[in-house]
């Protein structure tokens, strides 16, 4: 019976076409990921900033204590965002600031 559907089996790949669009000139990237060992369990996620140019521009990570996966990858997402929001507001005050 098993060597039957071992036999019968097809394997079936899928290719996808990925690349990279710059951003519009003056956006701010930030990619984050958090994670947890289980559901809780000791967590940790990061984040990362890159300018329109895909340059690097700041990455930090955290270590969250005992959250779920879904909490973790909040944290690491509102971190990346508070810091995106606190460089735009340090530009503004510095009177670095143009429209886009």
């Amino acid at each position: 019976m098993l060597v039957m559907i071992l036999e019968a089996y097809k394997l079936s790949i899928q290719a996808t076409m990925v690349n990279w669009k710059p951003l519009i000139i003056g956006v701010i990237n930030c990619n984050s990921d958090g994670a947890s060992r289980g559901n809780p369990d000791p967590s940790a996620g990061a984040f990362c900033n890159r300018n329109s140019e895909g340059e690097f521009i700041y990455a930090n990570s955290f270590n969250y204590g005992i959250l779920t996966s879904l909490e973790a990858e909040v944290c690491a997402f509102k971190r990346g965002l508070e810091y995106c929001v606190t460089l735009i507001l340090k530009k503004i005050l510095d009177g670095v600031w143009e429209v886009p």
